[in-house]
């Protein structure tokens, strides 16, 4: 996973020079940690002690990150999310 969201980072960078100004770094980690945390949720069927185990953090640690995420049982389309998200960020970083 973590090899996958680095692949879609130097892709989200490079399309940088065509798309406008780069985000900063804490914007991407934001972007593809909030994706793998949702990714991992689904795939181990919503089991927090599972996901933790798997992304090898504590069950607390996740539930925070969850929280601040906002990643639920009934979260919308994971990718649907990620681009909205990136959305924001990018004319967030127009406006500095």
């Amino acid at each position: 996973m973590l090899s996958e969201a680095l692949s879609n980072l130097e892709a989200a960078m490079s399309e940088d020079d065509v798309i406008g100004p780069a985000l900063s770094l804490a914007d991407y980690m934001r972007i593809h940690e909030r994706d793998i945390i949702a990714r991992a949720f689904e795939k181990w069927a919503y089991d927090m002690t599972m996901t933790a185990e798997a992304l090898g953090v504590k069950r607390t640690t996740l539930l925070e990150k969850m929280k601040r995420f906002n990643i639920t049982r009934n979260t919308p389309d994971v990718n649907e999310r990620l681009r909205a998200e990136e959305m924001r960020l990018r004319f967030l970083s127009l406006l500095r």
